[in-house]
């Protein structure tokens, strides 16, 4: 009997068709691409301060666990859209390896500071976006945080809070200014974030952390706002925007009140954005520090927007 033949015509455009896909799903974002390599660099860089005319002196230069993480992760957007392209799935002879379970895979091997840190990118990513992009930067925040969440037993978060809050002050006090220290101390609060709900703070402890004079324990009760948006703490948050310890500190003074900014009352919102106004009238003998073009405006600029649609 004679073999049928197939009744399928090939497509001549299939072959294009392909290639344009496949530079498609294997396309990282610039952006993406640059954070990586940064924090490749950084973490096989062991700088330590110097008493002689050069401030910083790197000691030794090493491949880390983290380094390998990141590495991966500069693929993490293919392989998401990879994912998206195969309807969330890829059967393979072994197994099906969906998305969600190839990310936990690459993340089981990341330490808590990489994790912290990664929560915290997304988190910034979801604040200072919209729409898809929003709910995409809340869904890997929320798995990150299940993560690192993991390694805590819910009865230990109270401990774990504090011993962040105590890796703060430590590293603030050891590390000088610049990149590599504000790296370090978003590590610490992407852990803070990650478990502060579990702690189960009350709205009377979440207020002496705000008004501690351990800075660690500040940036507890600031993250605490974070997470629940309670506006009873609006007056303290508020206090901590226009007198700050630092611009870091500030920095998560201004996410604090935009997480509550929904909830004020009228008269609260133009405190708000008098005390934000003054704040950006850079004047440093003023204790005016927001200066223009810096990371803190762009995000009063989020914030002015959020309060100028109800005021």
């Amino acid at each position: 009997m004679a073999r049928r033949q197939s009744s399928k015509v090939p497509n001549k455009d299939e072959p294009k068709m392909a290639d344009q896909l496949l530079k498609t799903v294997l396309r990282v974002p610039r952006l993406w691409l640059g954070l990586m390599l940064i924090l490749i660099v950084l973490s096989m860089l062991d700088i330590v301060p110097s008493t002689g005319e050069i401030p910083l002196v790197i000691r030794r230069f090493h491949v880390e666990a983290t380094t390998g993480l990141f590495l991966a992760l500069i693929w993490l957007p293919s392989l998401v859209r990879l994912f998206a392209y195969a309807g969330g799935a890829v059967k393979t002879p072994v197994a099906e390896v969906s998305s969600k379970g190839l990310r936990a895979a690459l993340l089981h091997v990341a330490d808590n500071d990489s994790l912290g840190l990664l929560i915290e990118r997304a988190s910034r990513v979801e604040v200072q976006s919209t729409g898809t992009r929003r709910e995409q930067a809340q869904e890997l925040r929320q798995e990150l945080e299940e993560v690192y969440a993991a390694r805590v037993p819910g009865t230990d978060a109270r401990t774990k809070l504090e011993e962040l809050a105590r890796q703060y002050d430590e590293r603030r006090a050891a590390l000088p200014p610049g990149t590599a220290r504000t790296i370090e101390l978003d590590a610490v609060v992407g852990g803070m974030l990650a478990i502060v709900s579990a702690a189960s703070l009350s709205s009377v402890e979440v207020t002496g952390y705000l008004q501690s004079d351990d800075g660690g324990l500040r940036l507890v009760g600031l993250v605490a706002v974070m997470a629940s948006g309670d506006v009873r703490h609006f007056s303290l948050v508020l206090a901590m925007i226009e007198i700050s310890q630092s611009a870091f500190e500030q920095y998560y003074a201004v996410l604090a009140a935009q997480r509550v900014a929904p909830y004020l009352s009228t008269e609260e919102l133009r405190k708000l954005r008098a005390a934000v106004l003054r704040q950006r009238d850079y004047d440093p003998a003023k204790h005016q520090y927001i200066a223009p073009g810096s990371t803190r405006w762009r995000l009063t600029d989020r914030l002015l927007d959020m309060i100028s649609e109800r005021v």
